[in-house]
């Protein structure tokens, strides 16, 4: 900015020079390679670089909004701070041409569906004038798989059955895998010499060959019925 000042009866010019530093900064992000497992913890890798070649960065921040699927269970870096479901992350500086990467982990909700991705991104900002913002924001995709431990238990209702009388089994089942369970069904096949005769609720219902279904549906993570 140009200005005129006087000084001893004379004026002067004077010009102002706005400098501005200037850095570009990328950001890459990268899912954990092994499978991902709904209910169980899973980790990301955020990479920073400044890939300007004279001039450094400062006050460098990182934010990441978590999926809803998704909850922060850590960061190896202990300038990562959770608020609800955003994560920041904070960098004093970054030398020019250098990078610096954050490992968050985070738990993947029981009931997310067999096969469904989640999406997750990042974006970066930083102290100084950036020109390419193309490069500020990364994401990760993952595919998440179910992990489930379906257990049974069939137990009879008394010491003896009687010969023309009804007898009652129970049946109990449990999930005992990390992941919530869908489409649950129990088939009984019936000895010969009985007969289906009533059952608590109408989750069960008679069908050929003298067996049973049973259809229990959804069964969280740790549960049983």
């Amino acid at each position: 900015a140009a200005g005129a000042n006087e000084i001893g009866g004379q004026v002067t010019d004077e010009l102002q020079t706005l400098v501005v530093r200037e850095a570009d900064l990328a950001i890459g992000k990268v899912a954990d390679p092994g499978p991902a497992y709904a209910g169980q913890d899973f980790s990301y890798t955020i990479t920073v670089t400044n890939t300007d070649t004279a001039v450094s960065a400062a006050g460098i921040v990182v934010t990441d909004t978590l999926p809803d699927s998704t909850s922060y269970v850590s960061a190896v870096d202990a300038s990562c701070n959770p608020n609800g479901s955003t994560v920041t992350c904070t960098l004093a500086e970054l030398a020019p041409l250098a990078s610096h990467s954050f490992v968050l982990t985070v738990n993947i909700s029981p009931s997310v569906a067999q096969g469904e991705v989640i999406t997750n991104t990042a974006w970066v900002a930083a102290d100084v004038y950036d020109d390419d913002l193309t490069n500020n924001v990364a994401e990760a995709a993952v595919s998440v798989n179910r992990l489930t431990d379906l257990t049974i238990t069939k137990d009879g209702v008394g010491a003896t059955a009687t010969a023309g009388e009804t007898y009652t089994y129970e049946f109990r089942v449990s999930n005992n895998g990390d992941s919530d369970a869908s489409g649950v069904v129990v088939t009984d096949t019936l000895p010969v010499s009985m007969s289906f005769a009533s059952t608590a609720g109408d989750s069960c219902v008679p069908i050929p060959d003298n067996k049973v279904r049973c259809t229990i549906g959804d069964l969280d993570a740790q549960d049983f019925q």
